[in-house]
């Protein structure tokens, strides 16, 4: 039992956290302090090299590309890139894999053990595929665009 004059070791250990915690919070309010007074100082608070590297033109606006811009329809015709980045070509290759296929065999049912798994990698990407596409009706966050939706709905047959 912890006489009445005694303190125990976990209100000895709480008091030096509160006491540390007030020392942090004093010196953050003390920063903060000093950096108002900096930015009242520099008129904006921004320096020649904050600004240059925030994309700040001096008219107090960035210079971003609007959002508007980014959802807008991709087309990798007219891509500023010579070439579509390799994971475009990828899927492009795989989607054109997947018609060779349906060419062949008539279907999109692709077994991962007929042929001794020749198949396999293709079942494999065609089944992300499907479940991207689900995710992207439902409206939730996937890795299909709306091109990649577009050309998966060309597919003639139930893929």
């Amino acid at each position: 039992m912890v006489g009445f004059g005694r303190r125990s070791a976990a209100a000895i250990k709480a008091a030096a956290t509160r006491r540390r915690n007030a020392a942090r919070a004093k010196d953050m309010v003390e920063r903060h302090e000093r950096w108002k007074r900096q930015s009242q100082n520099n008129g904006n608070g921004n320096d020649a090299a904050a600004s240059k590297r925030s994309g700040d033109d001096g008219t107090g606006t960035r210079s971003q590309p609007s959002r508007s811009a980014k959802k807008a329809e991709v087309s990798y015709a007219s891509s500023p890139y010579a070439t579509p980045p390799k994971r475009i070509q990828q899927w492009h290759a795989r989607l054109d894999e997947l018609r060779a296929y349906h060419a062949a065999h008539g279907h999109y049912l692709i077994s991962r053990t007929s042929m001794d798994g020749k198949y396999k990698s293709l079942g494999d990407w065609l089944g992300r595929q499907r479940a991207q596409y689900a995710r992207y009706k439902r409206r939730e966050k996937s890795t299909l665009d709306e091109e990649r939706v577009r050309l998966l709905e060309g597919l003639e047959g139930d893929w």
